[in-house]
């Protein structure tokens, strides 16, 4: 197998056969050939083969390793807390356990951590009243028994609400799971990941160092227990004034809002939450393992299919944020099994399943760019 590059034809094939060698005399595939020539070259041993997908069968073909040695490689406050453990990633309850309880509720926190989650994924708004609470979506129709957005009713009057799903649980604000989770010795290893919407005012930032404070007046101890989502750059300078001890992850739809606003050099980044399928294929791999090196932790989300969990541990990312914190409990406890690769996903080479993937990683491209339109500074 060949290609042309500048006029120079490159046999493919024996360009790599000093870099993989195999006993078996196989043709390899263009994609894998091209990923693997990627991978040539990287000065970090450590990461040898991360572009290239892992075949057991093959010797010379690596796990993909996760860097244990990132601490001291940023200049943004440590988010090791955040890293794999054990080479596994770690189980992140998207919204508590979201899957059989009522999402961003006390109770779905804790039946999360019951079944296995090292961490818990939740969502902040501010009330009228400048009280921070606990929702996903910017009005309570969804999920409460109400109508309205969060930021037209006092702290009040979202207590009195329930959630249509049984049991029928209140909403809960931020410092009612700070205390939950430092009141509790068994949560005492629990951070939380608090996912800061879009659409809220800058102040928000403000009022989370402020609830913080009144529940532990210590922001070192808060350093290693929370890690702050982030969507929008306007966001940041109030990070800077209000929060500059607490490390930030940038939640993203996609890498190119994400190397725009985001980069990996970014002073204040400490960590990326992407949405799987900007992770999935060559640019995907890629950003990890650059993160990774650059001392950063990687999370993805959300991931509820078995087959993409273990796509996402081979993957070696950080964290896996998840609806389903048992199903993936499992997969931590699994060998690692074969699959197709990590290039494309579990389904690397069925391209219906591919297509469907890529659809949607476009469709968070438009969209992502969209809300950060909508949601610009306007010095609120």
């Amino acid at each position: 197998m060949s290609c042309e590059t500048r006029g120079r034809t490159i046999d493919l094939a024996r360009e790599l056969s000093h870099v993989h060698p195999s006993p078996l005399n196989l043709e390899p595939s263009p994609y894998r050939l091209i990923a693997q020539l990627l991978d040539r070259g990287r000065p970090n041993a450590q990461t040898e083969g991360f572009f290239s997908p892992t075949w057991r069968n093959v010797p010379g073909r690596q796990r993909l390793c996760i860097r244990d040695d990132r601490e001291d490689m940023s200049t943004a406050p440590s988010a090791r807390f955040s890293f794999a453990r054990s080479g596994v990633p770690q189980n992140i309850g998207h919204r508590g356990y979201k899957a059989l309880y009522p999402e961003n509720t006390l109770l779905a926190m804790r039946e999360a951590i019951r079944a296995g989650a090292s961490a818990i994924e939740t969502d902040i708004h501010l009330s009228k009243d400048g009280t921070v609470v606990i929702c996903h979506d910017p009005s309570v129709d969804r999920v409460f028994d109400g109508e309205g957005l969060v930021a037209a009713k006092t702290d009040e009057e979202l207590r009195r609400l329930r959630t249509k799903k049984a049991p029928h649980e209140g909403m809960p604000t931020l410092r009612d799971v700070l205390k939950m989770v430092t009141s509790e010795k068994e949560y005492e290893d629990v951070w939380l990941l608090l996912d800061t919407k879009m659409d809220n005012p800058k102040s928000v930032i403000e009022k989370i160092g402020d609830t913080l404070k009144s529940v532990n007046p210590s922001m070192t101890y808060w350093s290693s227990r929370i890690l702050l989502g982030i969507w929008h750059p306007k966001f940041l300078p109030a990070c800077a004034t209000h929060l500059p001890e607490l490390p930030i992850t940038n939640i993203s739809l996609t890498l190119s809002i994400t190397n725009k606003y985001f980069p990996l050099h970014h002073p204040q980044i400490s960590a990326y939450n992407i949405l799987l399928p900007a992770l999935s294929g060559l640019a995907g791999q890629k950003f990890v393992r650059d993160a990774q090196d650059a001392g950063k932790s990687v999370c993805v989300w959300t991931v509820n299919d078995e087959k993409w969990m273990r796509w996402a541990r081979k993957l070696g990312v950080d964290g896996v944020i998840t609806d389903d914190v048992a199903q993936f409990k499992q997969i931590e406890g699994e060998d690692e099994k074969e699959s197709d690769g990590v290039l494309m996903g579990p389904e690397e080479w069925k391209w219906k399943a591919w297509g469907k993937v890529k659809f949607w990683e476009y469709f968070a491209w438009g969209f992502g760019y969209y809300r950060l339109w909508q949601f610009r500074d306007r010095g609120v």
